[in-house]
């Protein structure tokens, strides 16, 4: 409310603001009124000279001299009070007509397609327009604004649409925007024309309609049209349309379905069911696009896809009705389906379709240095070549071209991969994988890591620049005190710099130290030296006088005696409560560093810069303590160096004995869900509590402790004995298995098959799953008798084998009808871990399986060697085949010679010494053919027998 004289409100507009002299327009006052019901007047300055031309309230002037004129309406009311309201008008010029041909308004594409356009230009008085002044703008729209994006200019082309950078949920649309401006005309001013027209993407949430309502006739009870609610569709979604009764309907609007073939609804149904009719210009009874009965789903949110093909759709632009009628059955009152997208199906407005692209890795979780290979899957709709670009994730990191990559993440932290694919008209598609890395949960000290047990410096691994009496190991420290000198700028002299060459490629390094640091610049840390002008340094540092607190991390990166120290070199100070016992970190992908900091070495802070490694000549990597000129010396104590992958490490005996009280994380060095809480080393035994959970089919529940290692390149036997006496309820389990991931994996193990508080039922089974899916054949052995057995599981290419024994002794076969029955599995046979494992399912109460021993046991590599010939001599007219084998090993060997026309065995032939058959053929012609030779022979205590082919030519008799 308003107290007092309130003013008028002024409206002026015109039909027309532009044309050629003379130009005779016709006013409106329409909407000007006074808020207070008083009388107004009326007076028009047709030519902004300040006198008034008119005082009708909608008159008519015609303008005859070319120009911008200002046409203002003053409103005065009975009070005196006046509103003005304005239109300008062009005279002389008019202004251009621009239409977007194609694409048709409210067509479909995806985004990423590539779009053709087409545009018509119409200007009076230029004439001819000059289609490389016309303006393209792409826009993508998002509720109810746009983003510009590309330019381009032309009357016809191709617009590249850019991917929607939303969420997939979002109410988005693209448009395509032409204008021209024309020259003017004398003394009138140029004028643009504009035209527009909106793209729809494919896929239309249903939440997003543009209106509802119900027909006439529906017999719905409450109020018209649909409402949304949030949905919870296994596909996805973020709101379904709902409480559709008899006769609701949605639009979208503008729809074009130029070469769209079919419209697909994801519906649902826990009520009646009923129809959809897709009807063009209005929901009672415009064209009939379509129709589809849908019959209930059985649930609210239990969605499906439901198709209608379309033939000989219309192809005007306008609205899209979906009207949804009721069963006759259905009371009025009934609610039918709910709606949770609705798909376009077709070409569209699409010029050239993005390629459609899938990417998947080996890995996508794991431990740092984690190499993941990715492996793309993609194609071209018109069946373009296609190109490939990958974006890894990591700053600086390789770019590869090819369609599967690899990549190994050497720090901590959680990555995006994308794979972007090109068509040869340059439409782009892509994907992406998430990989987290996880920080290395146990330090293991061998190669190039060193935790300084003994008493001296291991100088196979080190060396020492400017070495001195001060350098020493003791109590599992090496201990450099930090002398009064410096290597920061030019020159240096700072003595007992510890280093080792450095690593090619990817590594991650880092040293956990202590240091009381209280001085200024007394410091310690990691070092890459090339000599005193060229370094990178990462350490602890004081920078007060007898001050803890004043301390800081500082990375610097020194180039020909140029420390480049800036702002970001150093953290702000650390504080007196932060430890002296710290943790420092290098990460390098071959070509740069970054430098990350730690207190309990389980969480690191980055550095904000990011460090070349080029110009430091033949760098090494280690440890340097110094306190700079004149600075009062303390130590450094260095507890550990540890780098990350280390290529002169020694692997871990795989096989385990379970002696100690703890489990050796240095062997079993790719645990899954690892439980320190719920597993132990005990009594000679490895011990799992079973935990609840499953990984069988694809339903998994995340089960813990998979005692896993990294399992040797080839072929192997895996042998455990497991006591599983004390698993009493359905599906408890414990033994073998080779592993890929929850979906992926072969499992040989013991299980519990009886129900909670029944007897006691048992059995062994042999399982492999891919993707999955548990696949055939499912082999096992059933009405055991006791908990304790021991258990081999075979690996032979990407067939896996089970045997099984109760006194560790006598093994059987895992068979069917007297048959070994192996199970296959190509996705863990190159790159699966191997271990125990055990859990319970849905059990009650958990119950503790014991392993008393592992044993991988490599096929054995070991052959029988022969050389072995074959060849065709004729006597007479008849064709001999000569097969011959020596023996070139060192025992005795069993040949036999195979062929088609006779075998014959040799024993105890001597090495140096052959096995000889000259077999009649019965012919006087033979065709090319090959003999086969097998060699039997006692290698390293095990019979061992090789196969060998021996190929012969053709060969006549005459």
């Amino acid at each position: 409310y308003i107290k007092g004289n309130r003013p008028p409100v002024a409206r002026a507009s015109a039909d027309k603001t532009d044309g050629p002299t003379p130009l005779t327009v016709k006013f409106s006052s329409d909407g000007s009124r006074d808020p207070d019901g008083k009388a107004i007047t009326y007076a028009w300055d047709f030519n902004g000279d300040g006198t008034t031309d008119s005082t009708e309230a909608n008159p008519t002037f015609t303008y005859t001299q070319a120009g911008e004129y200002s046409a203002v309406l003053t409103i005065t009311n009975a009070d005196g009070r006046t509103a003005t309201s304005s239109v300008t008008v062009n005279a002389g010029n008019t202004k251009p007509e621009v239409k977007v041909e194609l694409p048709p308004n409210g067509a479909f594409f995806e985004f990423g397609d590539q779009v053709k356009f087409k545009v018509t230009v119409t200007d009076a008085e230029d004439g001819t327009v000059d289609c490389s002044k016309v303006q393209i703008q792409s826009i993508l729209g998002h509720d109810t604004h746009g983003h510009p994006l590309d330019q381009t200019t032309g009357c016809e082309g191709v617009v590249q649409t850019a991917m929607a950078g939303h969420g997939e949920y979002d109410n988005l649309f693209y448009a395509i925007e032409a204008s021209y401006t024309d020259k003017g005309a004398g003394s009138a001013k140029p004028l643009t024309g504009r035209g527009q027209v909106i793209l729809q993407p494919k896929r239309k949430q249903a939440e997003h309609y543009s209106a509802t309502g119900r027909v006439t006739g529906g017999t719905g009870t409450d109020a018209a049209g649909v409402q949304t609610e949030d949905t919870t569709d296994t596909a996805g979604g973020n709101k379904n349309i709902g409480f559709v009764q008899d006769g609701d309907w949605w639009s979208f609007d503008p729809i074009n379905l130029t070469d769209i073939t079919a419209i697909r609804l994801r519906a649902s149904s826990g009520g009646a069911g009923g129809t959809v009719q897709i009807r063009q210009g209005n929901p009672d009874n415009g064209t009939l696009v379509g129709s589809v009965d849908i019959a209930p789903t059985g649930g609210w949110q239990t969605f499906k896809d439901v198709t209608v093909d379309l033939a000989n759709a219309p192809t005007n632009s306008g609205p899209l009705y979906f009207v949804v009628r009721k069963p006759a059955s259905a009371a009025n009152d009934a609610y039918l389906l709910n709606f949770n997208w609705v798909d376009f199906v077709g070409k569209g407005a699409t010029n050239n379709q993005r390629p459609t692209v899938s990417v998947a890795a080996n890995a996508t979780t794991g431990i740092a240095p984690l190499k993941v290979d990715f492996t793309t899957t993609a194609s071209d709709p018109e069946g373009d070549a296609l190109t490939y670009k990958w974006d890894f994730g990591v700053n600086g990191s390789p770019e590869p071209t090819t369609a599967n990559a690899s990549y190994t993440y050497t720090a901590p932290g959680t990555y995006t991969a994308t794979v972007t694919v090109t068509d040869a008209k340059g439409a782009t598609g892509s994907a992406q994988v998430q990989i987290r890395v996880n920080a290395p949960t146990t330090t293991c000290f061998t190669g190039r890591s060193d935790d300084f047990l003994g008493n001296q410096l291991d100088r196979d691994r080190w060396s020492v620049i400017r070495e001195n009496q001060d350098l020493k190991v003791a109590d599992g420290k090496l201990i450099i005190p930090t002398s009064p000198t410096d290597i920061y700028s030019t020159g240096g002299d700072t003595p007992n710099i510890v280093v080792q060459p450095m690593p090619s490629g990817a590594w991650t390094a880092t040293a956990k130290l202590t240091l009381k640091a209280l001085t200024t610049y007394q410091q310690a840390g990691l070092v890459i030296y090339g000599d005193d002008d060229n370094y990178a340094k990462m350490v602890l540092q004081a920078r007060g006088t007898d001050d803890h607190a004043n301390r800081i991390f500082q990375f610097i990166r020194e180039e020909n005696g140029s420390p480049n120290e800036v702002t970001a070199s150093n953290t702000a100070q650390l504080g007196d409560a932060y430890p002296d016992t710290v943790y420092v970190r290098y990460v390098s992908d071959g070509t740069n560093i970054t430098a990350h900091y730690s207190s309990d070495g389980t969480n690191f802070t980055a550095m904000s810069e990011t460090k070349p490694l080029a110009g430091i000549s033949n760098p090494k990597i280690g440890l340097i303590s110094l306190a700079s000129t004149n600075n009062p010396v303390t130590d450094a104590a260095f507890d550990w160096f540890h780098i990350t992958p280390d290529d002169k490490a020694t692997a871990s005996d795989p096989g385990d004995e379970f002696e100690g009280t703890a489990l050796d994380l240095c062997r079993w060095n790719a645990n899954v869900r690892y439980d320190a809480t719920a597993a132990r080393v005990s009594g000679g035994q490895l011990q799992i509590d079973t935990s609840k959970g499953d990984i069988y089919g694809s339903d998994n529940s995340n089960p813990k402790n998979f005692i896993l290692q990294t399992a040797p390149s080839g072929d192997w036997t895996l042998e455990t004995k497991v006591d599983g006496s004390a698993l009493n309820e359905q599906f408890q389990q414990g033994g073998l298995i080779v592993y890929g991931d929850d979906e992926n994996y072969v499992k040989f193990d013991y299980v519990a098959d009886n129900a909670a508080g029944s007897a006691v039922t048992r059995r062994l089974e042999l399982r492999s799953e891919v993707g999955g899916v548990v696949q055939d054949p499912q082999p096992q052995v059933t009405d055991l008798t006791s908990g304790v057995w021991w258990l081999r599981l075979k690996k032979v290419g990407d067939s896996f084998t089970g045997a099984y024994s109760s006194d560790g002794t006598t093994w059987t076969d895992l068979a069917t009808n007297g048959t070994v029955t192996a199970v296959k599995n190509s996705a863990v046979a190159g790159t699966g871990k191997v271990g125990l494992f055990g859990f319970g399912v849905n059990q009650t109460a958990s119950k503790t399986v014991k392993f008393d021993y592992f044993k991988l046991t490599p096929a054995s590599t070991a052959k029988v060697k022969l050389t072995v010939t074959a060849g065709i001599r004729c006597i007479g007219t008849t064709a001999y085949l000569a097969v011959t084998a020596v023996n070139d090993g060192d025992a005795p060997a069993t040949i036999t010679l195979n062929t088609a026309f006779g075998n014959k065995t040799v024993t105890d032939v001597a090495p140096g010494k052959q096995a000889y058959q000259s077999f009649n053929t019965r012919t006087t012609q033979i065709a090319a053919g090959k003999a086969t030779v097998t060699g039997t022979a006692t290698i390293g205590g095990k019979q061992v027998t090789t196969s060998y082919d021996a190929a012969y030519n053709a060969a006549t008799c005459r």
